[in-house]
């Protein structure tokens, strides 16, 4: 009685422009993994990190429920606060104002710029 052979199926064979493709993916791509590969991290010393103080981002006292920039500007966004109202910066971030301060306002759960209108 002889032993049972393993069923194979035949392989599919990639066509010559998807062989070439891949290769040529495969040639550009192997270079940079190996490059990647080799970088290592850098270190940080203890003194640096030691340097490095704790701050407060963003509008001051309020937590952020959404943010939405201004297209083509990417100095200004607005902010929406979930203890209300909404907060304006022109300067990507660094000084932030209030956009309607005197208003009662509720919660802001979202916020959006008009494409007609990118003041």
């Amino acid at each position: 009685m002889q032993a049972s052979q393993p069923i194979t199926r035949p392989r599919a064979r990639a066509s010559a422009p998807v062989r070439f493709l891949l290769r040529t993916v495969a040639a550009a791509v192997t270079p940079v993994v190996l490059l990647i590969a080799g970088i290592q991290a850098q270190e940080v010393s203890h003194e640096q990190l030691n340097g490095l103080r704790f701050r407060h981002i963003g509008p001051v006292g309020n937590r952020l429920a959404s943010v939405v920039g201004v297209p083509g500007n990417r100095n200004i966004y607005f902010a929406g606060a979930a203890s209300g109202g909404i907060w304006r910066t022109e300067d990507a971030g660094l000084n932030w104002e209030p956009v309607f301060d005197d208003q009662p306002v509720h919660s802001i759960g979202a916020l959006a710029v008009a494409p007609s209108d990118h003041a």
